[in-house]
């Protein structure tokens, strides 16, 4: 990749391609020009780009190939926005509206239906204050972060997009990545000393990587799964919607029956909960934390549970943009390999020291 140039609103890119190539920004107006000169089978294409002020976060560029997105973003482009999440306890798993919802989407046992029956029994949650992400993680954000491991496919593409095709092992490798950057200690280590910080993209399904969380460490991670369904809920301001901000699902979710296109949708689209927080139904699965077992929650700790030792999977929530209703109610949960990249997980980021086993409402 050659020639990359900044003047002002202008931009110009100078890349050997392929001669088919895509161009999309945020802004609704580009004005583009193309000179092709062919070099043998490959053709060298300069582009210049005039981008209207209302640009976000300045992005630089976006430009796509046949087999996938490039994304390359100034250092100043903006990184997610947190919201505070007051802690408290909450019911977790298969309440009541939850049951209700899965019989009216056609699932006459509810719950007690074969892939649900991992968000039994309810059980009684305590939880620390924490930071979460008010939107999943943005392809924009992931670039100016990850400018050298941006590789973004085809189902839903642009800065305010989340970022999707993210393993479990790259999401945390961000998440250490952001941290040092605003200046925070890492939460993610390679060795149990809390000496190497994990910095490793994993990308096949079934393989996995040692990975130790510094739990007093003060830097970005991903939540917990009780911080993710408590921050669904809606926190201590819950209502007992199905979904995360309603019971009525095409309020507040990217899912199946309202997207026809291939992909998700810019982040913020739909209404957010009640806590301002987006997407936490549909659009993209989201990976949290903890390892996933059927059976957890008859164990589970009611204070600040951090997930089962030992599993095949990590968990994912929320439902993505060709899920049903029933699998973008906040109770829901699955399982997927952590190596696993694929077109319809992202992840949204917390932050604040977890402290197992302490569960004041004060302190971050």
């Amino acid at each position: 990749m050659t020639g990359l140039w900044l003047n002002d609103n202008f931009f110009k890119h100078k890349i050997t391609i392929p001669a088919r190539l895509a161009l999309f920004s945020l802004s609704s107006e580009v004005y583009l020009t193309e000179t092709l000169i062919s070099i043998g089978n490959m053709g060298t294409s300069v582009y210049t780009y005039r981008f209207l002020s209302t640009i976000f976060c300045k992005l630089l560029f976006w430009g796509f190939l046949l087999n996938g997105v490039y994304l390359i973003a100034q250092p100043t482009t903006c990184m997610p926005e947190m919201v505070f999440v007051e802690g408290g306890e909450f019911d977790m798993g298969c309440t009541a509206e939850q049951h209700q919802a899965m019989v009216d989407n056609g699932f006459t046992e509810g719950c007690h239906t074969d892939w649900a029956k991992d968000e039994l029994p309810v059980h009684t949650i305590s939880l620390r204050q924490f930071f979460i992400g008010k939107y999943e993680v943005t392809q924009g954000q992931w670039a100016a972060i990850m400018p050298k491991d941006t590789m973004i496919f085809n189902a839903g593409m642009g800065v305010n997009y989340p970022v999707y095709h993210v393993s479990w092992y790259d999401a945390i490798t961000f998440c250490n990545r952001l941290s040092i950057r605003e200046g925070f200690t890492p939460c993610y280590y390679a060795d149990p000393k809390f000496i190497h910080v994990f910095d490793s993209l994993v990308g096949r399904a079934r393989d996995y990587v040692n990975v130790y969380w510094n739990t007093h460490a003060d830097g970005y991670r991903l939540p917990i799964e009780a911080e993710w369904e408590y921050a669904a809920r809606g926190g201590n301001q819950s209502q007992q919607f199905a979904y995360a901000g309603s019971h009525a699902i095409d309020e507040v979710a990217i899912y199946d029956k309202n997207n026809t296109e291939k992909g998700g949708k810019p982040v913020g689209t739909k209404a957010p909960n009640e806590l301002g927080l987006y997407d936490l139904s549909g659009n993209e699965w989201e990976w949290v934390w903890d390892w996933h077992l059927e059976n957890y929650y008859r164990d589970s700790p009611e204070c600040q549970p951090i997930g089962p030792v030992g599993s095949d999977n990590k968990v994912c929530r929320g439902g993505n943009w060709r899920s049903s209703a029933a699998y973008s109610r906040v109770a829901n949960r699955i399982g997927l390999y952590p190596g696993l990249r694929t077109f319809n997980i992202g992840f949204r980021i917390a932050r604040g020291k977890m402290e197992a086993g302490y569960c004041s409402t004060k302190g971050t």
